[in-house]
């Protein structure tokens, strides 16, 4: 509250945390990413650099490009689900 200035890199040092939680699945991975972030941050800081804000959006809107995405992650083999036509032999 009294560096307003600062809630970028909170808020990106958060989505790290967030993230790492979410994806990586060893406890030591976890820390590494996160000090990773952490420590860049901190570089930037150190550096008079702008830390940007992460830009999160409402996860129930879907745009177009989501939408290939979840599609794409619901049907990994490329498939419509229709059936494909088959050959008959006569």
């Amino acid at each position: 509250q009294r560096h307003p200035e600062l809630a970028g890199a909170m808020a990106t040092i958060r989505v790290a945390e967030l993230f790492a939680a979410k994806h990586l699945s060893a406890v030591a991975e976890r820390g590494r990413f996160v000090k990773l972030v952490r420590d860049a941050v901190s570089h930037a800081i150190e550096n008079e650099a702008p830390v940007p804000a992460p830009r999160l959006r409402d996860p129930r809107t879907r745009t177009p490009s989501r939408e290939a995405c979840i599609n794409a992650r619901a049907n990994p083999g490329g498939e419509s689900g229709r059936e494909s036509p088959t050959m008959e032999r006569g």
